[in-house]
């Protein structure tokens, strides 16, 4: 009897050995099993939160735009001293054949941020400049000490604006901006730059073309001047229309000072490189205006001076274009003429002023080019009974360093250069010395970088 109870006890006590045996092993697998979600539902939210984060920095970035132009050198003229640009003496143009012939250092810098929502598009721009103007470009700093120490940059925003285009592929914009800018590059001459203060409508469908129109409004420090601007594209052909009004400076009380002005232009883009071939491109345009749009005005949203005059009237009819003629020579030419009458506030005051000039490049590698440019500005200035005139003939050569010579427009460049000057006529003065001596004739060297992208 005993010996069945013994073996029925070590029945049992076995059967709940591998009972507890089977129970510990569930245990572990379960443990297991849980340690394994666990991980893989920590690697989900790893993953989740990575991809939020690149979406909220893609967010940010998207649409986003940086854009720049800038341009820096010195220039050494044949004493040694620090070199001025080559400049007409007479006459009222600034405009110069720019290469191996600037002495400032100037930079714009740009912003853009795109919008695309429910197939509509909006951008909105801000563009900062700066330019030494006391005299020391050379320096790195930008305030402290008078005298040499202080470079005194002006920092200036050039554009704020936002602009809209719905559906209907019509853009509208307001704000502060650059616009219906037309600029010739080797020249830095603007033919067109209605920039300002203001709003407008462009890329309106009309017949075969497209209209904008535009209300700008600019301060030259004496009263705001208002500029009503329109323009038609189509195909070949360009037709601007504006129209100024201005109060006048009320201190002169000159009844002949301009209160209103209007001007027009017409240009024509002709097939590829003036019809020689499809590499390149080529305008002609003609501009006229009286009042507030001749003379500074001409192209223009502001006269500039507060004192245009009623009769004053200005024509103007330039051609230029750029073209890769071979794999070794792009060309850039100019060919302009200007006539202005009753301008500077001056009854019979008038001017001629006749350029032309070219700049070809050579790209000797793909990274190394050398550049020419030559140029000549003619100035004929008539005054009550005196006649006089100017004139300036400049000549440069640029060995360049740059990224892509194949592409005449492309920057960056480093260039060195050596310039020549020579002024003629009555007043042939085209240069001083920084002890204030003219000279006729001159020579300048240095090294510059342009670029914009």
């Amino acid at each position: 009897m005993k010996k069945k109870w013994l073996l029925a006890l070590t029945a049992f006590l076995l059967a709940c050995t591998f009972a507890n045996a089977e129970t510990l092993e569930e245990r572990v697998e379960r443990l297991e099993k849980e340690l394994k979600e666990t991980k893989q539902e920590l690697v989900k939210q790893a993953s989740e939160k990575r991809a939020s984060s690149s979406f909220n920095m893609a967010s940010i970035t998207d649409g986003f735009e940086f854009h720049g132009y800038g341009r820096a050198g010195f220039l050494i003229d044949q004493q040694g001293e620090k070199g001025k640009a080559f400049q007409v003496e007479a006459g009222d143009f600034t405009s110069k054949y720019r290469l191996g012939n600037e002495d400032d250092t100037y930079a714009e810098m740009e912003l853009v941020k795109k919008f695309d929502i429910n197939g509509s598009q909006g951008s909105v721009h801000y563009m900062f400049s700066t330019k030494s103007g006391s005299g020391n470009e050379y320096n790195t700093w930008t305030a402290g000490r008078g005298g040499n120490g202080a470079e005194n940059d002006s920092f200036k925003t050039r554009q704020f604006y936002v602009d809209i285009t719905p559906n209907d592929g019509v853009t509208y914009w307001a704000g502060k901006r650059y616009y219906a800018r037309e600029d010739i590059h080797i020249n830095d001459y603007y033919i067109k730059d209605f920039s300002g203060t203001g709003a407008g409508i462009q890329n309106i469908k009309l017949g075969s073309g497209t209209a904008d129109v535009a209300i700008v409004a600019t301060d030259s420090g004496v009263h705001p001047e208002y500029t009503l601007h329109s323009k038609y594209s189509t195909g070949p052909w360009t037709f601007e229309l504006a129209g100024h009004a201005m109060r006048p400076d009320s201190a002169t009380k000159d009844k002949h000072t301009a209160r209103w002005g209007t001007q027009g232009s017409v240009s024509y883009s002709l097939p590829g490189f003036y019809g020689l071939n499809d590499n390149g491109s080529s305008k002609i345009v003609l501009q006229s205006g009286v009042g507030l749009g001749a003379a500074n005005g001409l192209g223009r949203a502001s006269s500039w001076s507060g004192n245009n005059r009623k009769d004053a009237v200005s024509l103007n009819l330039i051609t230029y274009g750029q073209s890769n003629l071979s794999d070794s020579w792009q060309i850039m030419p100019e060919l302009g003429y200007r006539y202005d009458k009753n301008f500077l506030g001056t009854k019979n005051l008038s001017q001629h002023w006749i350029t032309a000039g070219v700049r070809a490049t050579n790209p000797i590698t793909n990274y190394f080019a050398m550049q020419y440019e030559t140029g000549i500005d003619y100035v004929k200035v008539h005054q009550g009974k005196t006649d006089y005139n100017s004139g300036l003939f400049k000549l440069t050569v640029a060995p360049t360093l740059k990224l892509d010579t194949e592409n005449f427009w492309g920057r960056p460049e480093l260039r060195a250069f050596v310039t020549y000057g020579h002024g003629f006529g009555d007043k042939k003065n085209i240069r001083k010395d920084l002890d204030g001596k003219s000279h006729s004739q001159g020579v300048l060297f240095g090294i510059q970088t342009e670029v914009w992208f």
